[in-house]
């Protein structure tokens, strides 16, 4: 089983990709980097550790075990009902104390747990579909979004904008190939496929990979508040795995 894996040009420009958005239009302060929204499917000993898949130079890069973007995992959005004060690169989805993030780690180790080349499968790329909307679920997020587009803020819009540029480097980072998109949850999933009266997020995915991208979107139980068991999204991930390979 092998997979194409990004270079340090590809991780740096993920990590460092401006995404801070503009200052009339959200309640943000300082910049944002993409890094501060992403990650990687690595976790250390513990579900906040970063030293497996943090780099600052080529040669620290050259020691971490391979990533890649030949399989992009997607949640809806940040959650929490306020952005983070203190920002680390790769911190999301690698929360201390946060059990949905535990739960998601959990689930890619029974994924790859006695797989025949788990040895050989690197660290794939995990998102957000909706950067910097921080929401305690997505029934929240939906009306956020609702409420702030008749103020005149149109989170769609440039959502769609930055996955756009994020998905571009993701299939340049392993040279032209199609990344394979993975909704975790059925919001998630409802916006990359299209499945919904709003399609500019599933157009950018079509626009981006290819026509057809939008009904190649896997969809994956989620990890938070219960749904799904880590037995559900371990046997999707092992079949993305096989997809991807």
């Amino acid at each position: 089983m092998a997979f194409d894996h990004i270079d340090y040009a590809t991780y740096e420009a993920l990590r460092d990709m401006d995404i801070t958005p503009n200052a009339s239009f959200e309640d943000t302060t300082g910049q944002w980097d993409l890094g501060h929204a992403t990650s990687w499917s690595r976790w250390g000993t513990e579900t906040a550790d970063l030293e497996p898949i943090t780099a600052n130079s080529a040669a620290e890069f050259a020691t971490l075990k391979p990533l890649s973007t030949r399989i992009v995992f997607f949640a809806i959005n940040m959650g929490g009902e306020a952005m983070a004060e203190h920002r680390e690169h790769w911190r999301n989805f690698h929360t201390r104390g946060h059990r949905g993030d535990t739960t998601l780690r959990n689930s890619f180790a029974l994924a790859f747990e006695g797989h025949k080349s788990a040895a050989d499968i690197p660290g794939f790329y995990v998102s957000d579909v909706f950067k910097l909307i921080p929401t305690k679920d997505s029934n929240t997020l939906a009306s956020a979004i609702k409420k702030h587009r008749i103020a005149g803020r149109d989170h769609v819009e440039r959502c769609a904008a930055l996955l756009q540029e994020e998905l571009m480097m993701c299939r340049d980072g392993i040279d032209g190939q199609v990344p394979i998109l993975v909704a975790m949850g059925k919001a998630a999933f409802t916006w990359l496929s299209g499945d919904q009266k709003d399609q500019r997020i599933a157009e950018v995915v079509d626009k981006t990979l290819g026509a057809g991208a939008r009904d190649r979107v896997v969809r994956m139980a989620h990890y938070a508040n219960g749904a799904g068991t880590n037995v559900q999204r371990a046997e999707t991930i092992r079949s993305v795995l096989e997809l991807a390979s």
